[in-house]
């Protein structure tokens, strides 16, 4: 098994250069099969360890050491705020592990025991798998080696085969879908590519406002850049906003690999939903996807298979409404590596709560003082 990408272990300059090619060769081989295998996908692929990297979210894979590759995984650190991520690291293997078409039997738990060893050995305190499988498909190798399942509500995807005519793809929409890209046209509301630095602040300033509103930690800005200056020249990736006036309302990043388009952050102002900019934002990057980037299929992942209302909106009518085939194609895992950590973070995330009401009522204070 093999350990490739960031380290800070300190080498010799002989054996650094041996390790780096071999390491190079490995990860060579790894994109290969991600390419060839079935599971293969943008988030386990050679692109998205590069613009990790240039994140610092210190990525790296994890394969078999055979000579023939059975499986690997690409993992890297998760973002928090402050200082977090330095003392209380966790990882993220997004769409992984990605196993050749008939690997040997203990393949899977290979890569679980030696992605674990690596967890210990950088600080994490939890681990955190969105597998490219079903749960039913390999459940119990997770449970064996410590992990448990749970289901946020988005293991199925909704899949459109973008071989069609683009009319036989807007009649295959629901009606209502089609009817609030009308309406969103008829509103004024124009969708244009994220043209400079300028755009993709505003275009961040907007996930920003959707991660305050749902109460996830958002991914940093300098993922983002990384994704727009270093892949999008690649097609890689492509950015999008949708403009009402002068004002941009809405985002959507789609990612492409190997034929398959994902818009992977979307994003809009709740204020200007009357608008419909994120229909029309989805339909402009379908389009896009099979007449530019001649993607053969266009992937609406993280799904419930039913109407799952979270946060005062439901998802399933909208990614549902613009066709596809629903199919279940992912689960979620996690394990906990060092409990005496988790309970150290809750104490520092509650002084942290404090802390910050504290500063508010501060604010409020002065504010008042000024006032009088």
């Amino acid at each position: 098994m093999l350990i490739l990408g960031y380290t800070t272990k300190l080498v010799s300059k002989s054996s650094w250069r041996v390790k780096r090619t071999q390491n190079s060769t490995r990860i060579r081989d790894f994109e290969l099969l991600n390419k060839q295998s079935p599971l293969g996908n943008f988030f386990q692929s050679r692109d998205f360890y590069e613009a990790l990297n240039l994140a610092n979210q210190h990525p790296f894979f994890v394969t078999t050491s055979e000579r023939e590759l059975s499986g690997g995984l690409l993992a890297y650190t998760l973002d928090a705020p402050l200082f977090i991520p330095r003392i209380f690291p966790s990882l993220m293997v997004y769409y992984g592990p990605v196993l050749a078409e008939n690997p040997s039997p203990n393949t899977l738990s290979t890569l679980l025991r030696n992605l674990d060893s690596e967890a210990r050995k950088r600080g994490a305190l939890r681990v955190d798998i969105r597998t490219p499988f079903p749960p039913f498909t390999l459940n119990d190798v997770f449970l064996k080696n410590g992990y448990t399942r749970f289901d946020p509500g988005g293991e199925y995807s909704a899949i459109i085969d973008l071989a069609k005519d683009e009319n036989t793809l807007w009649k295959e929409m629901k009606r209502s879908s089609r009817r609030a890209i009308k309406k969103a046209i008829q509103r004024n509301v124009e969708i244009k590519e994220v043209a400079n630095y300028q755009d993709l602040r505003s275009f961040y300033q907007i996930y920003l406002n959707l991660a305050q509103r749902r109460h996830f930690v958002p991914r940093s800005f300098n993922l983002f850049d990384a994704l727009k200056s270093k892949l999008q020249p690649k097609g890689t990736t492509k950015f999008f906003l949708a403009w009402h006036g002068e004002k941009p309302i809405a985002g959507i990043l789609n990612v492409i690999y190997n034929g398959q388009s994902i818009p992977f952050i979307a994003a809009s102002l709740k204020d200007y939903w009357k608008l419909f900019p994120n229909h029309l934002l989805f339909w402009h990057s379908i389009r896009w996807s099979k007449i530019k980037a001649k993607a053969q299929t266009y992937k609406l992942y993280h799904l419930p298979k039913v109407e799952y209302h979270k946060y005062g909106a439901n998802y399933h009518p909208f990614k549902t409404g613009f066709g596809g085939d629903l199919i279940r194609e992912c689960s979620f895992y996690y394990k906990n590596i060092s409990p005496l950590k988790l309970q150290l973070l809750e104490k520092v995330s509650r002084l942290l709560r404090v802390a910050n009401v504290r500063e508010i009522l501060r604010a409020v204070e002065v504010r008042r003082k000024l006032k009088t």
